[in-house]
């Protein structure tokens, strides 16, 4: 079973995708990947997720996860993904493992989940467009109805090897996002809008 552990930070950016694109390339960054992703959230059936925290209720979550080609036409892989993550007291992610089993058939892994008592909460597609330099991963992500955020993560044998190294590049960087919050939680904010709009 792949498993990861990186560091990574991600923000909103205060520009649009083109523009981030562009910057980036101008920076030396390479464009290597474009893809369609949909991930669909499954959590258990016994969870109250009525009464309780949306972290927590995330901290439960099985993924399945389908990368498609931009155009949406290809599926290139499928997987299942557990994330496992570290906040400290100012509600950063500290540390984060993942966990990622490919798999045939997304009908096939959904059946599977219902059949051992989980069930889907949430669904969140979105363009994604990877860019490397220096060992360092920049993700340009465009959430279908939702927010532009760029997540920033290091690659194996990074000299970005914490936080704060990556932090610091950003800022060096000096791209036009929003330094504010630099622990942007997509999938919060997203299960937010589901359970307010069900409520």
């Amino acid at each position: 079973m792949p498993l990861k552990d990186n560091n990574e930070i991600t923000v909103k950016l205060n520009a649009t995708k083109q523009q981030m694109l562009n910057l980036l390339i101008e920076k030396g960054f390479e464009l290597k990947t474009t893809q369609y992703l949909k991930d669909c959230y499954f959590v258990p059936k016994t969870l109250n997720i009525k009464n309780d925290s949306v972290r927590n209720i995330l901290s439960k979550a099985v993924i399945i996860r389908s990368l498609y080609t931009e155009d949406k036409n290809t599926c290139k892989s499928i997987r299942l993904c557990f994330k496992q993550k570290v906040f400290n007291n100012e509600d950063e992610i500290v540390e984060q493992t993942s966990y990622n089993v490919e798999i045939a058939n997304q009908e096939d892994a959904k059946n599977f989940l219902n059949a051992i008592g989980y069930t889907q909460i949430l669904n969140i597609n979105e363009y994604e467009y990877q860019l490397t330099k220096d060992n360092i991963m920049f993700e340009i992500k465009e959430v279908v109805n939702g927010n532009l955020l760029m997540e920033i993560e290091t690659i194996e044998d990074s000299k970005f090897n914490s936080i704060e190294k990556i932090k610091q590049y950003l800022v060096e960087l000096n791209l036009p996002v929003d330094y504010s919050n630099l622990f942007v939680k997509k999938a919060e904010i997203e299960l937010q809008k589901v359970l307010d709009e069900n409520s």
